[in-house]
Protein backbone atom coordinates (compact mmCIF):
# COMPACT_ATOMS: atom_id res chain seq x y z
CA UNK A 1 0.00 0.00 0.00
CA UNK A 2 1.35 3.60 -0.85
CA UNK A 3 0.35 6.23 1.47
CA UNK A 4 1.17 9.69 -0.24
CA UNK A 5 3.05 12.22 1.41
CA UNK A 6 5.06 9.94 4.10
CA UNK A 7 8.42 8.77 1.51
CA UNK A 8 11.62 8.47 4.00
CA UNK A 9 9.46 10.02 7.13
CA UNK A 10 10.68 7.14 9.12
CA UNK A 11 14.46 7.77 8.54
CA UNK A 12 14.19 11.01 9.10
CA UNK A 13 12.97 11.39 12.65
CA UNK A 14 16.19 11.14 14.60
CA UNK A 15 17.30 9.15 17.30
CA UNK A 16 14.64 7.18 19.45
CA UNK A 17 13.66 8.12 22.10
CA UNK A 18 12.24 6.23 24.85
CA UNK A 19 8.76 7.73 25.91
CA UNK A 20 8.27 5.85 29.19
CA UNK A 21 8.89 3.34 31.52
CA UNK A 22 5.57 1.08 31.69
CA UNK A 23 6.10 -2.13 33.39
CA UNK A 24 9.24 -4.07 35.34
CA UNK A 25 9.11 -7.42 36.22
CA UNK A 26 10.07 -9.03 39.70
CA UNK A 27 10.88 -12.67 40.36
CA UNK A 28 9.18 -13.32 43.69
CA UNK A 29 9.35 -16.40 45.40
CA UNK A 30 7.56 -18.31 48.03
CA UNK A 31 3.75 -17.18 48.30
CA UNK A 32 3.27 -14.92 44.93
CA UNK A 33 -0.58 -14.94 45.27
CA UNK A 34 0.29 -12.58 49.16
CA UNK A 35 2.83 -10.57 47.62
CA UNK A 36 0.33 -9.37 44.94
CA UNK A 37 -2.58 -9.14 47.36
CA UNK A 38 -0.40 -6.83 48.75
CA UNK A 39 0.11 -4.34 46.05
CA UNK A 40 -3.77 -4.54 45.42
CA UNK A 41 -4.70 -3.71 48.74
CA UNK A 42 -1.90 -1.50 49.89
CA UNK A 43 -0.96 0.35 46.94
CA UNK A 44 -3.94 0.15 44.84
CA UNK A 45 -3.18 -2.06 41.66
CA UNK A 46 -5.65 -4.12 39.50
CA UNK A 47 -5.03 -7.56 38.71
CA UNK A 48 -5.22 -8.26 35.05
CA UNK A 49 -4.55 -11.46 34.73
CA UNK A 50 -3.01 -14.09 36.69
CA UNK A 51 -1.09 -17.90 35.61
CA UNK A 52 -1.84 -20.68 38.56
CA UNK A 53 -1.18 -18.22 40.83
CA UNK A 54 2.44 -18.07 40.20
CA UNK A 55 2.75 -15.13 37.94
CA UNK A 56 0.56 -11.69 38.11
CA UNK A 57 0.10 -9.24 35.95
CA UNK A 58 -1.14 -6.14 37.55
CA UNK A 59 -1.52 -2.25 36.36
CA UNK A 60 -1.80 0.90 38.93
CA UNK A 61 -4.85 2.39 39.21
CA UNK A 62 -5.41 4.86 36.92
CA UNK A 63 -3.70 2.86 34.14
CA UNK A 64 -4.94 1.09 31.06
CA UNK A 65 -1.97 -0.72 30.03
CA UNK A 66 -2.45 -4.48 30.42
CA UNK A 67 0.58 -3.95 33.11
CA UNK A 68 3.20 -2.21 35.02
CA UNK A 69 4.03 -4.67 37.55
CA UNK A 70 4.37 -8.67 36.73
CA UNK A 71 5.33 -10.67 39.79
CA UNK A 72 6.87 -14.28 38.73
CA UNK A 73 7.08 -17.30 40.73
CA UNK A 74 10.10 -19.35 38.56
CA UNK A 75 12.82 -21.77 39.46
CA UNK A 76 13.49 -20.11 42.77
CA UNK A 77 14.42 -16.98 41.27
CA UNK A 78 14.35 -13.63 42.90
CA UNK A 79 14.92 -10.12 42.71
CA UNK A 80 14.90 -7.43 39.98
CA UNK A 81 13.85 -9.47 36.00
CA UNK A 82 13.54 -6.59 33.65
CA UNK A 83 12.58 -2.87 33.09
CA UNK A 84 10.46 -2.23 29.51
CA UNK A 85 10.88 1.09 27.93
CA UNK A 86 8.09 2.37 25.68
CA UNK A 87 8.48 4.06 22.36
CA UNK A 88 6.36 5.03 19.36
CA UNK A 89 5.91 2.32 16.91
CA UNK A 90 7.02 -0.71 15.87
CA UNK A 91 9.85 1.28 13.38
CA UNK A 92 11.31 2.59 16.68
CA UNK A 93 11.29 -1.09 18.53
CA UNK A 94 13.32 -1.89 14.87
CA UNK A 95 15.46 1.28 14.97
CA UNK A 96 16.67 0.99 18.93
CA UNK A 97 17.41 -2.57 18.55
CA UNK A 98 19.51 -2.52 15.40
CA UNK A 99 21.34 0.78 16.95
CA UNK A 100 22.07 -1.46 19.82
CA UNK A 101 23.58 -4.24 18.31
CA UNK A 102 25.54 -2.28 15.84
CA UNK A 103 26.63 -0.97 19.23
CA UNK A 104 27.95 -3.70 20.52
CA UNK A 105 25.11 -4.64 22.68
CA UNK A 106 23.96 -8.02 23.40
CA UNK A 107 20.67 -8.80 21.98
CA UNK A 108 18.66 -11.59 24.41
CA UNK A 109 15.74 -12.53 22.24
CA UNK A 110 13.45 -10.53 19.79
CA UNK A 111 12.35 -8.62 18.23
CA UNK A 112 8.61 -10.34 18.43
CA UNK A 113 5.30 -10.39 20.25
CA UNK A 114 4.47 -10.99 23.44
CA UNK A 115 1.04 -13.82 23.81
CA UNK A 116 0.44 -11.76 27.30
CA UNK A 117 0.03 -8.02 26.78
CA UNK A 118 0.47 -8.84 23.35
CA UNK A 119 3.17 -5.94 22.90
CA UNK A 120 5.82 -5.57 20.62
CA UNK A 121 9.34 -6.81 22.18
CA UNK A 122 13.06 -6.66 22.03
CA UNK A 123 14.87 -7.57 24.59
CA UNK A 124 18.73 -6.78 25.79
CA UNK A 125 20.89 -7.86 28.35
CA UNK A 126 21.22 -5.33 31.11
CA UNK A 127 24.85 -4.03 32.28
CA UNK A 128 22.96 -3.09 35.28
CA UNK A 129 21.52 -6.42 35.96
CA UNK A 130 18.67 -8.46 34.39
CA UNK A 131 17.83 -7.25 31.56
CA UNK A 132 16.05 -4.28 29.12
CA UNK A 133 12.82 -4.03 27.23
CA UNK A 134 12.03 -1.99 24.32
CA UNK A 135 8.38 -2.24 23.47
CA UNK A 136 4.98 -0.55 22.69
CA UNK A 137 1.33 -1.84 21.73
CA UNK A 138 0.53 -3.37 24.46
CA UNK A 139 -2.99 -3.84 25.14
CA UNK A 140 -5.69 -0.92 26.39
CA UNK A 141 -7.63 -2.51 29.29
CA UNK A 142 -10.66 -0.73 30.37
CA UNK A 143 -12.06 -0.10 33.53
CA UNK A 144 -15.12 -2.03 33.17
CA UNK A 145 -12.24 -5.28 32.65
CA UNK A 146 -12.40 -8.52 34.75
CA UNK A 147 -9.63 -10.29 35.61
CA UNK A 148 -8.45 -13.37 34.04
CA UNK A 149 -7.39 -16.60 36.17
CA UNK A 150 -5.60 -18.81 33.82
CA UNK A 151 -5.52 -22.53 35.31
CA UNK A 152 -4.12 -23.67 32.02
CA UNK A 153 -2.51 -21.58 29.25
CA UNK A 154 -2.86 -21.59 26.13
CA UNK A 155 -0.34 -23.58 23.78
CA UNK A 156 0.44 -20.96 21.57
CA UNK A 157 1.93 -18.68 24.64
CA UNK A 158 5.02 -20.86 24.16
CA UNK A 159 5.72 -19.46 20.71
CA UNK A 160 5.21 -15.70 20.49
CA UNK A 161 5.42 -14.22 17.18
CA UNK A 162 9.01 -13.72 16.68
CA UNK A 163 11.34 -12.58 13.63
CA UNK A 164 14.57 -14.93 14.89
CA UNK A 165 13.06 -18.37 15.00
CA UNK A 166 16.04 -20.05 17.55
CA UNK A 167 13.41 -22.51 18.40
CA UNK A 168 12.98 -23.65 14.45
CA UNK A 169 16.83 -23.48 14.24
CA UNK A 170 17.17 -21.19 12.25
CA UNK A 171 20.09 -18.58 13.46
CA UNK A 172 20.84 -15.25 12.10
CA UNK A 173 23.92 -14.67 9.66
CA UNK A 174 26.70 -12.92 10.84
CA UNK A 175 26.21 -9.45 9.83
CA UNK A 176 28.59 -6.22 9.86
CA UNK A 177 27.13 -2.61 10.47
CA UNK A 178 27.75 0.41 9.41
CA UNK A 179 30.20 1.15 11.25
CA UNK A 180 32.37 -1.98 10.27
CA UNK A 181 31.76 -3.95 13.33
CA UNK A 182 30.98 -7.22 13.65
CA UNK A 183 27.49 -7.37 15.22
CA UNK A 184 27.55 -10.61 17.58
CA UNK A 185 27.90 -13.88 15.41
CA UNK A 186 26.66 -15.93 18.19
CA UNK A 187 23.43 -14.07 18.48
CA UNK A 188 22.05 -17.54 21.44
CA UNK A 189 22.39 -20.00 18.73
CA UNK A 190 23.82 -23.38 20.08
CA UNK A 191 21.72 -22.42 23.23
CA UNK A 192 18.51 -24.02 24.02
CA UNK A 193 15.76 -22.18 23.32
CA UNK A 194 15.00 -18.84 24.64
CA UNK A 195 11.45 -18.45 26.18
CA UNK A 196 9.83 -15.90 28.96
CA UNK A 197 8.50 -18.11 31.73
CA UNK A 198 5.28 -18.01 31.52
CA UNK A 199 5.68 -19.34 27.96
CA UNK A 200 8.05 -21.42 28.84
CA UNK A 201 5.43 -22.89 31.50
CA UNK A 202 3.16 -23.33 27.97
CA UNK A 203 5.58 -25.20 26.41
CA UNK A 204 5.21 -28.18 29.51
CA UNK A 205 1.46 -28.22 28.97
CA UNK A 206 1.89 -29.66 25.50
CA UNK A 207 1.84 -33.24 25.24
CA UNK A 208 5.00 -32.50 23.14
CA UNK A 209 7.16 -29.98 24.91
CA UNK A 210 10.34 -28.20 23.09
CA UNK A 211 13.90 -28.51 25.00
CA UNK A 212 13.11 -26.25 28.14
CA UNK A 213 13.82 -22.69 27.43
CA UNK A 214 16.85 -20.17 29.79
CA UNK A 215 14.52 -19.09 31.87
CA UNK A 216 15.64 -15.38 31.75
CA UNK A 217 13.91 -12.76 30.01
CA UNK A 218 15.01 -9.37 28.66
CA UNK A 219 16.05 -5.78 26.67
CA UNK A 220 16.33 -2.07 25.40
CA UNK A 221 18.22 0.78 23.91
Amino acid sequence: MRRAGRAGGHFSRGPVRQERIFHVVYWAPGDTAAHAKFYQERLGFRLTESIRGLGFFMRGGASHDHHNLFLNNHAGNFGFQHVAYEVRDFDEVLRCGTHMEEQGWKSHVGPGRHYFGSGWFWYFENPAGGLSETGMDSDYIGDGWTAIDHQTIPPEAARPWMIRREEAGLFPATATGRNGRKQAPEFRSGRAPVRFPVEEAAAGDRETADPPGSGATGGAC
